[in-house]
């Protein structure tokens, strides 16, 4: 191209061509817009052909794209090669599913990953089995990112209950330890509930996060369980997780399971509320039965844990 022909970049362009240089996915796209940056500003083709390592014939090819087509020229072109293994109808159909949760179309999780999308198309679209980097790839060309949710504040649950059950049980299946006539075996461990929910990256549209309802100001509650080798379940809802509050669960349940003069082996974890000095003299008074509690490393409890579920 010779230099009279040229048309010098305007400011908006200089813009663009910067805001494109640093959202480049391709080696090719980066060197056009490099090409038309430098011989805007007024280098030879030679020193730009030397400068970004090609050759005098693709500078002058990307010069005539730029001049013909603008942006559209400097774009990457698609290659030849085998046709995808998920149509476009398919990969839409996963789109279509991405909006809502996987729970809507039989999955039981909370967010979509990207092994779960392989599952959900070759499950329910019937598309061939491929490698979960291709839908990363695929995902992210149609303009999809990992995106962090925002919240939002609702002013009531319809769904929530005033005056919660505060204690229960449900049955099981027997697990892998022997039952002993002797003796009560329970496992017992706690969990937290927190009504506004802990958020992570999940896939969404660019500028269209996904929005969790919340009641705004958070709320806070433990739940205290124990399950018997016969499957049983026990719980009990407390405001804080303390040592008093722990020896007020043990006090319902034992009274609720012992029988008296029965020995009660307790497997706890090494939990503070577990090891309190208060929890120690509360279990010698009366009304309680004669337990022991056995505190397990994480590693050790894990198997126990399996085997009691």
């Amino acid at each position: 191209m010779r230099r009279e022909e040229w048309v010098g970049l305007t400011k908006g362009q200089r813009k663009a061509i910067r805001h494109r240089l640093r959202r480049a996915e391709s080696g090719a796209e980066r060197r056009r817009l490099n090409a038309v940056a430098l011989y805007d500003a007024g280098q030879k083709m030679e020193a730009i052909a030397e400068t970004l390592g090609c050759s005098l014939g693709s500078i002058s090819l990307d010069l005539q794209r730029w001049r013909a087509e603008r942006f559209a020229g400097l774009a990457p072109k698609s290659c030849g090669g085998s046709a995808p293994k998920v149509s476009q109808e398919q990969f839409a159909a996963l789109e279509a599913v991405l909006e809502a949760p996987p729970s809507a179309v039989g999955y039981c999780a909370g967010t979509w990953t990207l092994p779960l999308m392989v599952r959900f198309l070759v499950e329910q679209v019937g598309a061939p089995k491929l490698h979960i980097g291709n839908i990363s790839r695929r995902l992210r060309a149609r303009d999809w990112r990992r995106l962090r949710p925002r919240l939002g504040i609702v002013r009531a649950d319809p769904r929530r209950e005033e005056n919660p059950s505060t204690d229960g049980h449900r049955g099981g299946k027997k697990g892998a330890l022997a039952a002993d006539p002797e003796a009560l075996i329970l496992y017992e461990d706690e969990m937290d509930l927190d009504w506004n929910p802990r958020i992570t990256r999940v896939w969404a549209k660019r500028g269209r996060p996904m929005r969790v309802m919340t009641p705004g100001q958070n709320e806070k509650k433990t739940v205290f369980g124990a399950v018997s080798v016969a499957g049983k379940v026990y719980y009990s809802i407390q405001a804080r997780k303390r040592a008093v509050n722990f020896l007020a669960f043990l006090e319902h349940v034992l009274q609720r399971v012992a029988k008296a003069g029965q020995h009660v082996l307790l497997i706890l974890d090494h939990y503070g509320i577990h090891t309190a000095k208060t929890v120690g003299q509360g279990r010698r008074s009366p009304p309680w039965p004669s337990f022991h509690p056995i505190r397990l490393t994480e590693r050790k409890r894990a198997p126990v844990s399996r085997s009691l579920t």
